[in-house]
């Protein structure tokens, strides 16, 4: 009996990691061949493999068609970066039919966070920048007492990158230590804190 089946996922990658994609559970003892359709922003290629041994590779660089110890086949892409984000197509055939999976691989990248205090008139206020993300952040205040909604906005960048800037006003009797700016990321699997603990002067505010 032949079988045909269809499938759709999305798989994320951290910027600099590698990404390994896989479409099949079977190992070459059972499989016929598998290509890998690859259409990206800027190009479109092609990775393919037989049993026989013969391969054919369009898209260069150090992607390659490897095997787990069991001989299940895998795409290796190392070292992702944003000029791998697209679509990639696997089709398997093996003795039982054939398999195709469409996999949208998109890249996450970790912002930059910073925090401080400063003066804004004459009110003192924390700020929290969480810079060029992909997806953007989100950034919140950990911090005791009656305090005022913060002013967060939100920058889209050319390539799919944001910035977020938080900017909280503080009551008098606010302590330093106490302002802490959290921020959650999907390339992070905790949230990360930072103390905004000291005083800066911004002469030139673009976001705020």
């Amino acid at each position: 009996m032949f079988y045909s089946c269809l499938g759709a996922r999305n798989q994320t990658g951290i910027q600099g990691t590698d990404v390994n994609l896989t479409c099949t559970n079977k190992t070459w003892s059972e499989i016929f061949f598998v290509i890998w359709n690859i259409t990206l922003h800027h190009r479109e290629c092609t990775i393919s493999l037989k049993d026989d041994g013969q391969s054919r590779n369009t898209c260069g660089g150090n992607w390659a068609l490897l095997n787990t110890s069991s001989g299940e086949p895998y795409l290796l892409i190392p070292n992702i970066s944003p000029h791998d984000e697209g679509l990639y197509e696997c089709q398997v055939a093996y003795k039982e039919g054939t398999h195709s999976v469409n996999i949208s691989l998109i890249l996450l990248v970790s912002p930059r966070v910073s925090a401080w205090l400063k003066w804004q008139g004459s009110k003192r206020v924390a700020v929290c920048v969480a810079e060029k993300g992909k997806p953007a952040a989100s950034v919140h205040w950990r911090i005791s007492g009656n305090l005022t909604t913060p002013q967060t906005k939100l920058q889209e960048l050319p390539g799919g990158f944001y910035t977020v800037r938080s900017v909280l006003e503080l009551p008098e009797d606010t302590a330093e230590e106490n302002v802490t700016c959290v921020v959650n990321h999907p390339s992070w699997e905790e949230e990360h804190t930072i103390r905004a603990v000291h005083l800066r002067c911004e002469c030139i505010d673009l976001l705020y």
